[in-house]
């Protein structure tokens, strides 16, 4: 899914045991994806249901006047 510009998701990595998360933050903030501070984001939008796939918007880009 995109907006043109971005991908609006992100395919994570996890140990199914213990639930550690694997996968970095791909817009760069300090944090693994879907970790407990990922879901605190204020650009995450939830998981996929059924998937590794969180809905995240990342940085927001404010539209620029040509």
């Amino acid at each position: 899914m995109t907006d043109g510009k971005r991908s609006l998701t992100v395919i994570f990595e996890m140990d199914s045991v213990s639930g550690k998360c694997f996968t970095p933050c791909p817009h760069g903030k300090e944090c693994m994806v879907y970790s407990a501070k990922c879901e605190c984001c204020e650009h995450f939008f939830g998981l996929i249901e059924g998937t590794n796939i969180i809905k995240c918007t990342g940085e927001r880009i404010e539209e620029q006047e040509s």
